[in-house]
């Protein structure tokens, strides 16, 4: 069996590839989105997953196949961004804290005020909601193929908000004699540590442990490796998991390098030409050409030379990675403040204690031409575009920002105000601490701040499956996932009839009923004419039946008081024509229910809802399943909802029933003693004591879609604000219901949204999962009570 801490290749070609592999490609550009129209920003997700397309986002399986890709995509999303697509409030709310605040909410907290504060980014953080990272190996084609992303985004109703250019630094000698790959403006190689991810096949020894890829990865384990470390990853999970599994959170950060400030302090604070690159080497926790100074403290140029893919084969203390690590605990090899060796303290004693696992993947890529000293202070901006992957953006990056770059308590044997001395936030006065080779503190003149902050942003970086989620519109066939939502939702739901009340012979949800009636469905003459389809083309009077129930089943049924859903099942006879369920032949059914919402947006929440352990949990995910849940008078003051959205000819539509004689009636709020003082079935007795002598009638209304993203997107939790237009009104005259036929009826009667006109059609998963679930349930209880299903005729059924 499959190491489940382990990535499997179905998985390698889910991610995006750029949380597994960095690139060769030297060019890069961010494209910053604004959506203005999410139908037609989806489409445009959707595009960018086409295979063959020369903008198709690359998954981590091809990188895996072709390390030398041509140009490569990727892209991100803010929460705001998230929120413009319509993806569905619940989703939204299941999101973690800092990630729906954003960079620019939680910049002072990491530093990012003054000059580096977001009044003085290049960009309007709020405006921003996505990016598009596009990589290039040719200019000619960078440029093509840029221009072809920017003219796509506009035809689908997403505007350029900025794009900001990177480039690669040509490897060079820098004048110490040191010789430089993958450079920084600053002066030093790069690119050297990056933590691998399990499985890690071509690790050599001295290396860092491999992480699990819990810790950059969504949905993925990330167990403790020792007693004394806790599992960042084990958080609770946003919903729904097809969006979230394999997905990764990102810091973008655009850090200006004030080289000449730089290059200034290190002249300040040196002597000689040697002195002078001991503390560049000190500042960095490196050599400029990447030489660690645990390895070589005294020159970067040891003998014999230390391969470059031994550069990350080390420790400050000994470790079963590195047994042979000279032990360093007070920094007079590498001092405990550089900047190595805070953002990654391997096993160095340090703030969280988790030094070798909190780890953070890098992708970053200079920006600005290469800083010539003998052109010093020519105006000419220069940095480096970072991006900063991870599972928890609090508990990773912005620890690390927070706690072990911009903090002095970072570690023992540092004063409490030492910030990391090259890309820290420093304050007045702030200096740069160590310990020389005898033990004793040294220090340096007051450091300035060498890097500001020019715009930042929390994005999002869906799998090729999460991608799909967001992008699918009804246009579009269903996914291969989805089917598999629906698959695993209608598994787990016939199971859980089979333990449920009366061993699987009753319902699975509206279990109790209050009775079912007769009824009589007229619709209007003056329908609108563009709400003329189906049922509604003409007037006309249908026969119904109407069982009112509750929603709860529980082991043991709830009283009527008790807080619950209701339910109001129609089914009209006499309607002929063919049905989207063949298993009915004259019949056309409405589900609806006392609460304007469904409680999970789509299918791959309902699956994500019922694979929850307790009630707590689901009420703390689903919060309307709670709103839900009411105490009412009468079944005939209640006010039902499809919940779900169903087509009328070419509109999407939802319907409502809305109570007239008797007039609707707000929902009770009980005291405990109250709801015990009523009876048990009191809501059965209100309907009969109205329906002994007095009709009961209620008006069926169509709702219209109020905009296009309410028409396309699947969202059952999004709540209409349109004006519902009466059609129909449905009569309940004077009659006896509490028989014993009726009774036998409204137990083994099988209503399903899809027992309807194709003109009707049902919307959404949400009902792509209810066309099995209602058909399955119905035929395993009907099967447990030993009577054949059977469809009502209306005429002679008691």
């Amino acid at each position: 069996m499959a190491d489940q801490h382990m990535l499997s290749d179905r998985d390698r070609r889910d991610i995006q590839g750029l949380v597994l592999f960095g690139t060769s490609c030297p060019l890069l550009r961010y494209h910053f989105l604004q959506v203005d129209e999410p139908v037609s920003a989806r489409r445009f997700v959707h595009s960018l997953l086409v295979p063959g397309d020369p903008l198709h986002i690359n998954s981590a399986g091809v990188r895996d196949k072709d390390a030398r890709s041509e140009s490569l995509v990727y892209v991100g999303f803010t929460w705001k961004g998230l929120a413009a697509l319509g993806v569905p409030g619940v989703t939204l709310q299941s999101f973690p804290e800092t990630f729906r605040q954003g960079a620019k909410a939680r910049a002072a907290d990491l530093g990012d005020t003054g000059p580096s504060a977001p009044a003085h980014w290049v960009f309007d953080h709020d405006e921003v909601h996505v990016a598009v990272l596009l990589y290039a190996r040719h200019r000619e084609q960078f440029d093509s193929l840029s221009a072809t992303l920017v003219a796509r985004a506009a035809q689908h109703g997403c505007r350029v908000v900025s794009t900001l250019d990177a480039e690669a630094l040509p490897d060079y000698t820098h004048p110490s004699g040191q010789h430089l790959t993958r450079p920084v403006h600053f002066g030093y190689s790069d690119g050297i540590s990056q933590p691998d991810i399990l499985p890690a096949t071509t690790r050599r020894p001295g290396t860092p442990p491999a992480v699990p890829p819990g810790m950059f990865l969504l949905g993925n384990p990330d167990p403790p490796q020792d007693g004394d470390s806790f599992a960042v990853a084990n958080q609770p999970m946003p919903i729904p998991a097809a969006l979230f599994r394999n997905g990764s959170f990102g810091a973008f950060r655009m850090m200006e390098q004030d080289v000449d400030a730089y290059e200034e302090f290190l002249d300040r604070n040196a002597p000689d030409a040697a002195a002078r690159e001991l503390l560049a080497a000190k500042m960095c926790g490196r050599w400029r050409n990447g030489v660690p100074l645990s390895l070589s403290p005294d020159t970067p140029n040891p003998v014999p030379a230390i391969p470059r893919d031994r550069l990350n084969a080390y420790d400050y203390n000994p470790s079963p990675a590195a047994p042979d690590a000279v032990p360093d605990p007070d920094g007079r090899r590498c001092p405990i403040g550089s900047h190595a060796r805070r953002c990654n303290p391997r096993t160095s004693e340090v703030l969280g204690g988790m030094g070798h696992r909190l780890r953070l993947i890098r992708r970053g890529m200079p920006y600005g031409p290469m800083y010539d000293p003998a052109k010093k202070r020519d105006g000419v901006a220069r940095g480096m575009l970072g991006l900063f992957l991870c599972v928890s953006l609090k508990d990773q990056f912005e620890f690390i920002m927070r706690h072990w770059v911009n903090d002095g308590m970072f570690a023992r044997g540092l004063a409490a105000a030492d910030k990391d001395p090259m890309v820290g936030a420093q304050g007045d006065g702030d200096h740069f601490t160590w310990r020389d080779d005898s033990g004793r503190p040294a220090s340096t003149t007051p450091l300035s701040r060498f890097v500001t902050t020019r715009a930042a942003a929390y994005l999002f970086f869906p799998s090729l499956t999460g991608l799909r989620y967001l992008s699918q519109l009804p246009d579009q066939a269903p996914t291969e996932h989805q089917r598999e939502m629906v698959e695993e939702a209608v598994s787990t739901i016939v199971q859980g009839m089979r333990m449920a009340i009366g061993d699987g012979t009753t319902r699975d949800a509206h279990t109790k009923h209050h009775g079912l009636v007769t009824a009589t469905f007229t619709v209007h003459g003056d329908v609108p004419e563009g709400l003329r389809h189906g049922l509604l083309a003409e007037p006309r009077s249908y026969t119904a039946y109407i069982r009112f129930s509750n929603g709860r089943p529980t082991p043991v049924l709830p009283p009527d008081a008790a807080p619950d859903v209701r339910g109001m099942a129609i089914k009209l006879f006499d309607v002929h024509g063919a049905k989207e369920a063949p298993d009915e032949k004259l019949t056309h059914d409405f589900i609806l229910a006392s609460h304007p919402t469904f409680f999970v947006p789509d299918v791959f929440g309902y699956v994500d809802f019922l694979k929850l352990p307790s009630l707590a949990d689901k009420l703390r995910l689903f919060p309307d399943l709670a709103k839900s849940f009411r105490s009412f008078d009468s079944p005939l003051t209640i006010r039902y909802f499809s919940q779900t959205p169903y087509a009328l000819g070419p509109q999407v539509v939802k319907y409502i029933a809305r109570p007239l004689d008797p007039a609707e009636q707000p929902p009770l709020t009980l005291t405990p003693e109250e709801m015990a003082a009523r009876q048990p079935d009191y809501l059965r007795t209100a309907m009969a004591e109205r329906l002994a002598a007095q009709p009961a009638t209620f008006a069926f209304c169509v709702q219209l879609a109020p905009d296009p993203a309410a028409a396309c997107v699947d969202d059952a939790t999004r709540l209409w604000d349109s004006e519902p237009v009466q059609v129909a009104t449905i009569t309940i005259d004077p009659q006896e219901f509490r028989t014993a036929a009726r009774d036998a009826l409204a137990e083994t009667i099988s209503f399903s949204p899809w027992h309807c006109l194709h003109a009707h059609r049902p919307l959404g998963t949400v009902n792509l999962a209810r066309r099995i679930v209602y058909r399955d349930a119905s035929v395993l209880r009907h099967a447990n009570r030993a009577v054949p299903v059977r469809e009502p005729d209306g005429k002679e059924d008691f």
